[in-house]
Formats: structure tokens, C-alpha cells, sequence
């Protein structure tokens, strides 16, 4: 019998899987497949895991990094840089909010990030300290994730569209690269995409609507997997196909609705 690639993946990795039933209950080891982080409940929530999805047109695939294809440990990033400046990532005052969000957007450069937090350390940080409570919270790359994606990009057009920064990416390329001697997130997708080279971030339907333009996107043949329920909600505002990946989600159980996610040929 044929066996679809998400669940040869997933048997190697000793998980029992359907290809249509995504198991709420699929956790693995942190350092394989998910940091822990925090998200609101689901009881409260609206559930867009897989939902009204055609998957029989499906063309198009655009995946989010972080919480996707990058596990997080966002709150190492938010101790590090309040010991060293006060400031949190995730509970950012209005002032440092506008500089986190103007760096993913390319509105301003590193080195004035950079400065805008050696400062606020009064002389306890110097750019290279920044630079590494910035980077903390990137832990992991799983090959299996990068596999998935070069796999599908057999049958779909796939992208990556990410709210990021030029500091991160630096980051991911080169673990990429000196872990699996690969050049970096362009080895796996069609097109990777970023939010610093748009000028644009999730969930503002700017981003989503310039992908779709720049790449002739037809909206319903398209799919966006996302661990962000406002960009999820704003991808659909304009007609894309889009589910939420939950922490207790793996998203390659999440992609095995997908007809076509299956092994055209042996894996090297």
C-alpha cells in the first residue's frame, strides 16, 4: 500500500497518524518539535485547524516560521533582554513596540535597533549581547519540517511569508546552512517571504494581498498555515484558505489532508 510522506515521517518518528484525523494529542520532545509557549484557550477561541478547507484545489501553500517550521522559546528572548535593558518582547511598551514592529517591517535598520536597546541598558549591553538575547528565542530547525516543504513543493506552489527581521533570518540561514550543509529557507520553498523586504507584517491584509498580486494567487487555491489567530483571521478576510497551528499541533500532521502529500520518489 502507498504510503503518504506525512505518515512516513511521522511513523519514523513513532507517531500514529491519519491523514484526514489530526490528533490533538501528537507532543514530541521540545528539542525536536516545539518550545512551550502560551496561547488562549480554545474554548474561547474559534478552532480554524482545518475547518472548510477544499483541498482539491489547493495550488498554493504559504507556511509562517515561527511556531510552524521555527520552534520558539519567545520567553528566554523576553528574560534575557529585560535583564539586560528592561524591555519585553511580548509586553513592549508603546516605545519599544514601534521599534519591533518598524524593524520587521525594514522601516528602520539593525543598528538602530540595536542602539535603541544598548541604550535603554545604560551601558550594561553592548550590540553583540542584543544580538544574542534577540536570537535566543530561535531554538530549532527540525530537518523533518524543511523535508516536508521541498517535498510538497513537488505538487504546490510553496512559500514561506513570515513577520521577521533581518537579524533572525541571518540566524536561521546559517543554522540552516552549517547543520545541513543547505543554503538556507530558499533550498525548500518556491519563494521565501518576509516581512522586512515587504515593508509590510501579518495580520495587516497588505502582506497578503501583495503576495497574491505579486505571484498572480488565486485566494481559494490558496492555503496559509499560521500559530497566529489574527493573521489566520486576516488571511481569510480576503479569501485565503487558512488554519492555525496550535502548539499541541505538528504541522506535518497538519499538512496530511493535503491529496498530494505523499512521496513522488525515495527520499536521499
Amino acid at each position: 500500500m502507498k504510503t503518504t510522506f506525512i505518515e512516513d515521517i511521522l511513523s519514523k518518528l513513532g507517531i500514529l497518524t491519519s491523514a484526514f484525523a489530526v490528533q490533538s494529542t501528537i507532543r514530541l520532545e521540545r528539542s525536536e518539535i516545539f518550545s512551550q509557549v502560551s496561547y488562549q484557550d480554545d474554548d474561547v477561541q474559534p478552532d480554524y485547524r482545518l475547518g472548510d478547507v477544499n483541498d482539491q484545489g489547493v495550488k498554493n501553500l504559504i507556511f509562517d516560521l515561527g511556531n510552524v517550521i521555527v520552534d520558539l522559546d519567545i520567553a528566554k528572548a523576553d528574560e534575557l533582554l529585560f535583564n539586560l535593558t528592561g524591555s519585553k518582547y511580548q509586553e513592549a511598551g508603546d516605545k519599544d513596540l514601534q521599534i519591533f514592529h518598524d524593524f520587521e517591517k525594514g522601516l528602520v535598520s539593525e543598528s538602530i535597533f540595536l542602539n535603541h536597546f544598548i541604550k535603554k541598558s545604560a551601558g550594561r549591553a553592548q550590540a553583540i549581547d542584543i544580538i544574542n538575547a534577540w536570537n535566543s528565542m530561535l531554538v530549532n530547525i527540525p530537518w523533518n519540517r524543511l523535508e516536508m516543504m521541498r517535498h510538497l513543493m513537488e505538487h504546490y506552489q510553496v512559500f514561506i511569508l513570515s513577520n521577521t527581521n533581518e537579524t533572525h533570518i541571518r540566524w536561521t540561514n546559517h543554522y540552516i546552512q552549517t547543520r545541513y550543509r543547505e543554503a538556507g529557507f530558499k533550498s525548500f520553498v518556491h519563494h521565501a517571504l518576509y516581512s522586512h523586504d515587504l515593508q509590510a507584517r501579518k495580520p495587516d491584509t497588505e502582506i497578503f494581498e501583495k503576495v497574491l498580486e505579486t505571484y498572480s494567487l488565486k485566494p481559494q487555491e490558496t492555503v496559509f498555515y499560521d500559530d497566529n489567530l489574527e493573521n489566520v483571521q486576516a488571511a481569510k478576510q480576503i479569501g485565503i484558505q487558512a488554519i492555525q497551528v496550535h502548539p499541541e499541533d505538528e504541522i506535518l500532521a497538519m499538512v496530511g489532508h493535503l491529496p498530494h502529500a505523499h512521496v513522488s520518489k525515495k527520499v536521499p
